[in-house]
């Protein structure tokens, strides 16, 4: 049948006996806060399909700019040399125009 079938397990799977304590940080475990949002109300701008914030007093909010990725210093590429020669598919991009 197997060639070691004296080793396969005979009994459960699980130990028997008292529970498992609880891990140490279960206990300073807390739920995060409910924050609400700066804004009352959100309207989407039919010109620039942008969303724009107002207060509760209907005044409008500028709201955080965000970067969408960073850069690398030196810029990185596809090539091996980093000036596309040899490659068909190079990042000759700038990544430094965020």
């Amino acid at each position: 049948m197997y060639v070691h079938a004296d080793r396969l397990p005979t009994g459960p799977a699980l130990p028997t006996g008292g529970a498992a304590p609880l891990p140490w940080g279960v206990a300073r475990m807390a739920p995060y806060p409910t924050m609400a949002p700066g804004y009352a109300r959100v309207e989407l701008d039919p010109v620039t399909q942008t969303a724009v914030f107002f207060d509760g007093l209907g005044q409008v909010m500028e709201m955080p700019g965000h970067g969408t990725s960073t850069g690398t210093t030196p810029s990185t590429g596809t090539s091996p040399d980093g000036q596309g020669q040899g490659a068909t598919d190079s990042d000759q991009g700038s990544d430094s125009d965020q």
